[in-house]
C-alpha cells in the first residue's frame, strides 16, 4: 500500500481492504432498500386516503423515518454497535456505524 511506509504490522493486507469494502458497500445496498420501501409504503398509504388527508400521512410517514433514524443513531452511538468484522471476528472500530 502506499501510505504504509515499509511498516509491515500498521498496513492492511489487500484481502482486508477488498472485505471491508464490499461490507460497506452491502450495507449501503442494504439501506436504499429499506428507504425504497418506506418511500413505497408510504405512497400506498398516501394512495387509500382521501385527497385532503395526503399531506398528514406524508408528515406522518417523515416523521416515522425520522424518529427511527435518531434512533438509531443514538443506540449506535451509545451501545457502540458495529455491523463489521474483521478476519478474526473482532469488532472493527474504524467501521463502527457511529462514525458514518
Amino acid at each position: 500500500m502506499p501510505g504504509c511506509s515499509g511498516n509491515a504490522t500498521a498496513c492492511p493486507e489487500d484481502g482486508e481492504v477488498e472485505v471491508g469494502s464490499l461490507q460497506s458497500l452491502w450495507l449501503l445496498l442494504c439501506t436504499f432498500l429499506v428507504v425504497s420501501m418506506q418511500l413505497g409504503f408510504a405512497m400506498l398509504e398516501v394512495g387509500g386516503v382521501r385527497e385532503a388527508h395526503r399531506m398528514t400521512v406524508l408528515a406522518k410517514n417523515v416523521m416515522d423515518s425520522v424518529v427511527t433514524c435518531l434512533a438509531f443513531a443514538l443506540a449506535t452511538r451509545f451501545w457502540n454497535l458495529t455491523l463489521v468484522q474483521d478476519a478474526h471476528g473482532a469488532e472493527s472500530y474504524e467501521s463502527l456505524l457511529s462514525n458514518w
